[in-house]
């Protein structure tokens, strides 16, 4: 096999989530070629889908080591490096390596620029995460990517008003540097004009959490004038929840040629979070009826035996999945809850450790083949959901089920550094942790809150 099919064999296996057999094979392949930072990185990130992070920190460390002097080879160890410090805890540690990226940096790009601060937001050190891109954005003033990165800061430290710059993020000029396509007409993208008379259509951008957050928004879009709000979903498998959605009509991106006007769906809440706010409300999406759901909740209750039936997801394999996810041992506590039928919603990599654990044996699993629509409706029906920040956290607040957010220091922007309120969903609570690293003290946190149920 060669290099070529071996590099594309490993990035088949990371974007399948079969992160198992990735580190396999980038063990052999290290054996072979030791030197051969492809491997390294490799294996690197298969460790930290498998949220085993101590040896994951000591490959980033190898990797920093023979990237040596290779500016470009290092930017994802030194990322690699951070992350497994903010999870393991090791604050000053993680900082030191972190303040290489700001010694080397030489381009003239705010993208590159940026990079320090988003280092030191990881480890939970917001305020020199603001610090510094404030210093770089003066060197470099007017670019929309610091800019951005500002805004960002800010409302990760509680300011709302810094979405006035986070905003440039979803302006035509920011993405025409940044998402350029041919096949894209910039000149229609909706940046908070009026629509009167007008059709818009909200494409994907970034996950299906992203989209169902921010969906809120559409009915904001009609009262506003707009004639016509297309739909076109990030994946066909949440049709039904979106299709609760009053008027609203589910297209295709195809509609982008013919639309007046689009939006991304961050661009949706940016143009009017500022005049709107974060539209909290009880419950906006219902699911469609669902048998198989039906089928699992009745299975579900009769070996719940009386007790609460709550569901619970703990890792994301999306882009920066690693720094939100908990490692498995450290919930254990909670599957020791006397009160708790616990119903796992859990997919990948998590789901099969979960599985060779033994616990499986006292719970109940949802089907890796559920759709996104079984889910909610299966949500809908149970005591409540615990959830990291991902899909099922967002689901289960859209849906009003009771909800607890297992969340980090480093909480992304749309959080507004809350300690336990969600200013999104009246029906989240969050439990977070007291310093950066600190799983174990959010979980028995949320294990008394549970056990007084």
């Amino acid at each position: 096999m060669s290099e070529h099919d071996v590099g594309g064999r490993l990035a088949l296996l990371a974007g399948s989530g079969r992160t198992e057999e990735a580190e396999s094979l980038a063990r052999a392949l290290q054996r072979d070629q030791p030197q051969d930072i492809r491997w390294v990185n490799a294996l690197c990130l298969s460790l930290m889908g498998q949220m085993a992070f101590a040896p994951a920190l000591e490959v980033a460390r190898r990797g920093i080591e023979l990237t040596r002097g290779d500016f470009f080879g290092r930017h994802s160890f030194l990322r690699e490096f951070v992350v497994c410090c903010a999870q393991l805890g090791l604050i000053d540690m993680g900082r030191e390596k972190a303040a290489i990226y700001r010694e080397h940096y030489t381009r003239p790009y705010g993208s590159d620029r940026a990079w320090p601060g988003i280092h030191l937001w990881m480890l939970g050190l917001t305020r020199e995460a603001l610090a510094s891109h404030e210093a770089a954005l003066a060197e470099m003033p007017g670019d929309n990517y610091l800019i951005h990165q500002v805004g960002m800061a800010r409302m990760c430290l509680g300011e709302r008003q810094g979405m006035a710059q986070y905003q440039r993020y979803t302006t035509r000029d920011f993405w025409a540097q940044y998402y350029p396509d041919p096949n894209v007409d910039l000149d229609r993208m909706w940046e908070g004009e009026s629509l009167e008379g007008k059709s818009i259509l909200v494409r994907p951008h970034g996950g299906v959490g992203d989209y169902i957050q921010f969906i809120r928004y559409a009915r904001t879009l009609r009262e506003r004038g707009a004639r016509e709000v297309v739909l076109a979903l990030p994946t066909e498998r949440i049709r039904g929840l979106f299709q609760s959605i009053p008027d609203v009509r589910i297209g295709s991106l195809e509609e982008l040629r013919t639309a007046d006007r689009w939006t991304s769906i961050f661009g949706l809440c940016c143009n009017l979070f500022l005049d709107e706010g974060p539209l909290p409300t009880q419950r906006y999406l219902t699911p469609p009826p669902s048998r198989p759901a039906d089928a699992q909740l009745a299975l579900i209750r009769k070996r719940a035996a009386g007790r609460r039936c709550i569901a619970i997801a703990w890792h994301s394999d999306m882009g920066d999945g690693s720094l939100r996810s908990v490692p498995l041992g450290t919930l254990l506590p909670l599957f020791g809850l006397p009160n708790v039928h616990w119903v796992i919603s859990q997919r990948g990599v998590a789901l099969r450790q979960f599985m060779r654990s033994g616990l499986n044996a006292n719970c109940s699993v949802i089907p890796e083949t559920s759709t996104f629509d079984d889910t909610g409706a299966l949500f809908s029906g149970l005591d409540g959901v615990v959830a990291i920040d991902s899909y099922s956290l967002h689901m289960a607040g859209a849906l009003g089920v009771p909800t607890w957010f297992l969340a980090g220091r480093s909480l992304d922007w749309r959080h507004f550094n809350e300690e336990t309120e969600s200013v999104w969903y009246p029906s989240v609570r969050l439990v977070r942790q007291p310093t950066t690293g600190d799983w174990r003290s959010a979980v028995e946190d949320l294990r008394q809150q549970l056990l007084a149920l």
